[in-house]
């Protein structure tokens, strides 16, 4: 093992430093938190339904206070928790804006198309150091962005996306790319 270690034979790994760490954690608070406001809203639109009541977009401001007024308890903490996942998520984007705007990286990549504050910070920390990748292939390898290779003896194909890294990322520059093409830009 010490033979091993003289002769440098081991890759070297890469360590974040603490602002990367922090940059990481922000952006996943955000997208936990993102999650628990959909499973709300679900669970209030699915009450509503099995219910029997029928209310037309029941989550805007003014519906809201229509769903409150019915005086049923479940949808009255379904309301409140969603009010606080919303506040919370609210706070977590003004604390992801202004943290883009002092990275560097954050605030070149917010200049792309159709990317945002939360996808620039997401994008930024996950390479944290672009100086470790040979090439934009192996960038996007770490992505989990590039097809799948299956090959045995001569025969060799390729497959969907590896989806072996941050599917949340992943998800995120797909949603970009959508909106890309969509608008025609």
């Amino acid at each position: 093992m010490g033979e091993l270690l003289r002769i440098n034979f081991f890759p070297r790994s890469h360590i974040l430093d603490a602002g990367t760490k922090e940059k990481r954690l922000l952006t996943r608070d955000r997208v936990r938190y993102a999650v628990k406001r959909a499973e709300l809203k679900n669970s209030i639109k699915w009450f509503l339904k099995r219910r029997g009541i029928t209310i037309k977009k029941p989550l805007t401001r003014e519906r809201r206070a229509e769903i409150n007024s019915l005086a049923l308890p479940e949808l009255h903490y379904r309301l409140k928790g969603l009010e606080l996942v919303e506040s919370i998520v609210d706070e977590l984007d003004r604390r992801i804006s202004v943290t883009a705007a002092e990275d560097r990286d954050a605030t070149l990549i917010d200049t792309i198309l159709d990317v945002g504050a939360y996808t620039a910070l997401f994008l930024s920390s996950a390479f944290d150091d672009l100086d470790g990748f040979q090439d934009s292939k192996h960038a996007c390898a770490n992505l989990g962005l590039v097809p799948s290779l299956y090959q045995s003896g001569d025969i060799s194909y390729t497959g969907h996306i590896t989806k072996q890294r941050n599917k949340w990322l992943r998800r995120n520059l797909i949603e970009c790319a959508s909106c890309e093409r969509i608008l025609g830009r």
